[in-house]
């Protein structure tokens, strides 16, 4: 993968733990140091840094010299999906085998019917020293056929899918009687050495730029994000020492309360530990002169649906990057945190957009409120504005990530 492809990214992270090994390859790619959890460690100003915390969480940082404040940005490498339930699988006749799934977080569930769906996740085996992962791939595998109309008659007054019964994907595999046994064939290995597995449907329709920007693809939701991010710090490193910090954390689609998602304390004792080398008072200067951007997607007014939004506050897909804020914090987003980071980045020059939810109905959150309120720090929302969010397949424009890219860059400059 180039530095840094937002369609190449999005085709090559099926899943979380490989968009998690794509940034560790992009960063490491740039020659950027590895850190491990369990180790000392030493950082030198101008130093760019990047360790693994756990399958789909990364954390990258450069390491300044005077107390200035953490310049932090976050997002989440999940997306919403169906995942396999690996016992719950079914011979059928002519070489199919109808396999269960449960649902990962809060996808819009028709959108995955009809589909050619791969699947893809982690792996583990025992190994002479302990348990190991491999990653697993497949391309088109299954699909999860619709019913015909002739049989429901009422389907385009909306039909409810119950994902028990209606959302089991039939898959096209060779017969087998135990999940090891299919895996062993797949991967070349003794069925006996496989301990557990993470797998997950994906939609093998890779993504697609359009001639006037629209960008169609999966996992936009955040991907997007992580990409905008990750690009940001790696343009802004050349120009000055400065203390930033990317947090590309997992399970926020399943409310990040998680070992490795937003509401694991991860945050505040990582700055607790980066901020040991300093003298007390400038440890607390460090703290209290940090700021955090959560990146993640926003509702885009859709034309179709316009009565949805709220008028004076409807981001079109094209006029940049938005600014969420919600009275009851949904979003992190403060009259005076806003004021702040708007000032911060006053060397962008493109535009800005604002979201608040209409009043009569409820906004989603992301990994904003949870971090600002773990770490005590002060932080702001922004993201793309997108079309069906928590669709298999969401809209957004290219402009818009382009200007969210140089937002954040002016942001970490």
């Amino acid at each position: 993968m180039s530095r840094f492809d937002l369609i190449e990214f999005l085709d090559a992270s099926p899943v979380s733990v490989y968009a998690a090994d794509n940034l560790v390859q992009l960063f490491q790619d740039q020659g950027w140091q590895a850190l491990e959890p369990t180790h000392d460690w030493v950082l030198e100003p101008g130093g760019g840094y990047i360790f693994r915390w756990g399958p789909g969480c990364v954390v990258a940082l450069t390491a300044g010299e005077a107390p200035t404040g953490w310049k932090i940005a976050a997002a989440h490498t999940d997306s919403p999906a169906l995942k396999l339930k690996l016992n719950a699988h079914q011979a059928l006749p002519h070489g199919l085998h109808r396999w269960g799934v449960e649902v990962y977080g809060g996808p819009l569930l028709a959108t995955w019917t009809d589909r050619t769906l791969g699947v893809a996740g982690q792996v583990w085996y025992s190994a002479e020293s302990g348990p190991r992962s491999r990653r697993l791939r497949t391309e088109g595998l299954a699909v999860i056929p619709n019913l015909a109309i002739h049989y429901n008659r009422d389907a385009n007054k909306g039909t409810a899918l119950d994902p028990q019964t209606h959302l089991s994907a039939l898959a096209d595999v060779p017969s087998f009687t135990h999940w090891k046994d299919w895996l062993s064939r797949r991967l070349s290995e003794d069925p006996e050495r496989f301990l557990a597995a993470d797998i997950f449907l994906y939609d093998t329709h890779g993504a697609h730029l359009g001639a006037s920007g629209l960008l169609q693809s999966g996992r936009l939701d955040n991907l997007a994000g992580c990409h905008a991010i990750a690009e940001a710090l790696l343009n802004s490193t050349s120009t000055s020492h400065a203390w930033r910090l990317a947090l590309f954390l997992d399970h926020e689609e399943i409310g990040s309360r998680t070992a490795w998602g937003a509401d694991s304390g991860l945050l505040p004792r990582l700055l607790e530990r980066l901020n040991r080398g300093f003298s007390t008072a400038d440890a607390f200067r460090q703290q209290n002169s940090s700021f955090l951007v959560s990146v993640d997607a926003a509702h885009g007014l859709h034309p179709n649906f316009a009565d949805r939004h709220d008028s004076t506050y409807a981001p079109a897909l094209g006029g940049g990057p938005v600014l969420k804020a919600s009275a009851r914090h949904s979003y992190a987003t403060t009259a005076e945190t806003e004021a702040r980071f708007r000032w911060m980045t006053r060397a962008y020059e493109g535009p800005w957009q604002e979201y608040i939810m209409r009043s009569d109905l409820a906004p989603g959150s992301t990994v904003g409120p949870l971090l600002a309120a773990s770490a005590n720090l002060n932080a702001v929302d922004v993201g793309i504005p997108l079309w069906a969010m928590h669709s298999v397949r969401e809209t957004a424009h290219q402009a818009d990530q382009n200007h969210l890219i140089d937002l954040l860059t002016a942001y970490w400059r």
